[in-house]
């Protein structure tokens, strides 16, 4: 992980110092950060990251964008994991919902309503 957390905190000092600002690719870089910190259990510093994506997401990405499922799932995830059932089960759903009534590749989402991943298909 500390190898991954380090290539990815100089990504992002890069992008800082680019004059031109893409804030979905910024999004994606707090995303993957989020996962780092999530997959070291460091839980309250995933969560940031992935408040982060999703404050930007919700502003560039139209209300039932897959990847606006995504981010609800992992911030479930995170909620989840810190015995926050209730937290959890509503970001769970708010996924569930864009996934149940986009149309995308299923193979391409996750929900994890259940306390395990639930692959759809």
């Amino acid at each position: 992980y500390s190898q991954a957390l380090s290539s990815l905190q100089h990504c992002l000092e890069m992008f800082n110092i680019r004059s031109e600002n893409d804030d979905l690719t910024l999004a994606f870089l707090y995303h993957n950060l989020g996962r780092i910190y999530q997959g070291m259990n460091d839980y309250t510093t995933a969560l940031n990251f992935y408040q982060k994506t999703l404050v930007i997401r919700e502003q560039m990405l139209p209300a039932e964008s897959p990847d606006l499922a995504n981010i609800y799932t992992c911030i479930g995830d995170i909620h989840r994991a810190m015995n926050q059932y209730e937290i959890a089960l509503s970001f769970h759903q708010k996924a569930l919902h864009i996934q149940e009534n986009v149309t995308c590749n299923v193979l391409d989402t996750t929900t994890t309503i259940g306390g395990g991943a639930i692959r759809p298909g």
